[in-house]
C-alpha cells in the first residue's frame, strides 16, 4: 500500500477515535421537583441535540483539543415576536397581545414605514397576573403597520424597575386589510446569545467548563429513534398556525426608548402587588458613596483582601496611578441593563499608564474618586488596552451629569 495513503488512513481513524470519546447521552441533572432534568445528545454527524423544560435546541460541535469539544446553538429565529393573522370578518383590525405581558412590549401604530414614531408601553411594567385576552382594536384602514419593541438585553425584562432609556429592537409588520385579527407570540430564545458549551474529558472524566461532571452513555437505536419522536412532538405542540398566517417581519432597527409620556395600554395588577411610590432618584441614591479626601483620579486600594468587596472600608493609595490629566473625553452613554454610565476616554499617556494600573491588579479593585467620593470601584478581570473604562452605579442622570462636570473641569 502507498505510504501516503497508509498514513492518511492512520490519521481518520484516530480523529474517529477521538471524536467518538464524546459521542453519547448526557443527563445534566439541573431538573428539580418540577421540572424535569436536561438531556443531551452528541452524534457522529457533528450534531447535538438539547432537550430542555421548554422544548429543545440543535446545533453543531467541534474539537477544541483532543480531549475538548464545543457546542454551539444554530438559530432558527431572528424576531422575538411571532405574528399570525386571520380573518374574524371584523370592522376592525384587533392585536392580541397577551402572550406579550413579560417582554417589555412597546406598541406604534403608522400609515407609513418612514414615519416618526412615539412608542407607548403595552403592559405596565411586571404584568405577570393576566386573566383576559388583551387586544388592542384600530379601526380597519386607519393603519397600514405596526411596530413592537422589545429590549436589545433580555435581562432587562426580569426587572421590576426598568431604568430609562434603554436599548431596543424594533420590529414592524405589516397591516393586510383583508387580514383583521393578529396574534402575537414573544420568544426570547431568539434575542438571546447563541448557546454555547464546552465538554472536556480528564482522567477518563466528562466535565463542563464549570467543572460540572457528567455521566456520558453510549447511544442506542432506542434513543436515536427518541430524539426524532420528542422533536416531532416538540414541534408539534409549538406549531402556532392554528391560528393563523405567520406574518413575516418587514423590517428591524435598533432605538432607544426613553420614559414613556404616556400610560400603558393595559395596566395590570395582582393581589399581592405592591405599589412602587419611590422616585427615580429615590431608587438610585440607595448607592452610598464614601467619602474620602483624595483627589479626583483612579486609585489602588491598598488594603484589599479576596471577596472583600466593602467599599466603605477601602483604603486608597496616597497618589492616584492615572489622573484627571489623563482623560481626553468624557461622555454620557447608554448602560446595556438600561439608565446611563460614564465613558471615559484617555489620552495616548493615560491608556498607557491605565493599561498598566490594570495589569498589576488584575482580580482588585480600582477606586474611581470624584469630587472627594468613591463613585466606583470595579474589580479588574483582565489588562484592559483599549484606552476606555466606564463608571457604572446607580446613578440619577442628575448625578451623572455631576460626575461628568467634575471629571471634565480640571
Amino acid at each position: 500500500m502507498n505510504k501516503r495513503y497508509y498514513l492518511l488512513i492512520v490519521l481518520l481513524l484516530f480523529i474517529a477515535k477521538v471524536n467518538a470519546q464524546f459521542i453519547g447521552y448526557y443527563n445534566l441533572r439541573d431538573g428539580g421537583v418540577d421540572m424535569p432534568n436536561s438531556k443531551l445528545y452528541i452524534l457522529p454527524n457533528n450534531e447535538f441535540v438539547l432537550f430542555y423544560y421548554a422544548g429543545y435546541m440543535a446545533g453543531k460541535w467541534k474539537e477544541i483539543d483532543k480531549n475538548t469539544i464545543s457546542l454551539t446553538q444554530t438559530k432558527t429565529m431572528n424576531s422575538p415576536f411571532i405574528v399570525l393573522a386571520s380573518n374574524d370578518e371584523s370592522e376592525k383590525t384587533k392585536i392580541n397581545v397577551y402572550g406579550l405581558n413579560l417582554a417589555n412590549a412597546f406598541i406604534n401604530f403608522s400609515k407609513d414605514t418612514t414615519a416618526t414614531k412615539e412608542f407607548q408601553p403595552i403592559f405596565n411594567v411586571g404584568a405577570n397576573c393576566l386573566a383576559n385576552d388583551y387586544t388592542i382594536e384600530k379601526k380597519n384602514g386607519d393603519y397600514n403597520w405596526f411596530t413592537l419593541t422589545t429590549p436589545s438585553n433580555p435581562e432587562i425584562s426580569k426587572s421590576l424597575v426598568l431604568k430609562y432609556p434603554y436599548r431596543a429592537m424594533s420590529y414592524t409588520f405589516p397591516i393586510d386589510k383583508k387580514l383583521t385579527l393578529y396574534r402575537v407570540l414573544y420568544n426570547e430564545d431568539a434575542i438571546r446569545g447563541e448557546f454555547e458549551m464546552m465538554i472536556s474529558k480528564k482522567n477518563g472524566i466528562y466535565s463542563t467548563y464549570s467543572e460540572k461532571k457528567l455521566e456520558r452513555e453510549n447511544l442506542t437505536d432506542a434513543m436515536l429513534n427518541g430524539i426524532e419522536t420528542g422533536r416531532k412532538a416538540v414541534d408539534k405542540e409549538y406549531d402556532f398556525s392554528r391560528y393563523g398566517t405567520p406574518i413575516n417581519t418587514f423590517s428591524s432597527k435598533e432605538v432607544i426608548i426613553y420614559k414613556p409620556s404616556i400610560n400603558p395600554i393595559f395596566i395590570s395588577k395582582c393581589d399581592n402587588d405592591k405599589e412602587d411610590t419611590t422616585t427615580d432618584d429615590e431608587n438610585n441614591l440607595k448607592y452610598k458613596m464614601p467619602a474620602t479626601d483624595r483627589a479626583n483620579g483612579f486609585y489602588e486600594v491598598v488594603n484589599y483582601k479576596e471577596y472583600n468587596f466593602d467599599v466603605q472600608k477601602y483604603k486608597l493609595a496616597k497618589e492616584p496611578s492615572v489622573t484627571k490629566n489623563d482623560i481626553l473625553s468624557v461622555n454620557k452613554i447608554i448602560s446595556d441593563y438600561g439608565g446611563y454610565e460614564i465613558e471615559i476616554v484617555f489620552t495616548k499617556t493615560g491608556s498607557v499608564k491605565f493599561a498598566e494600573f490594570s495589569k498589576r491588579n488584575i482580580r482588585k479593585p480600582m477606586a474611581v474618586v470624584v469630587n472627594n467620593f468613591i463613585v466606583s470601584a470595579p474589580i479588574f478581570a483582565s489588562e484592559i488596552t483599549g484606552g476606555k473604562a466606564k463608571i457604572k452605579g446607580d446613578f440619577s442622570e442628575k448625578e451623572i451629569d455631576e460626575l461628568i462636570f467634575n471629571l471634565k473641569n480640571k
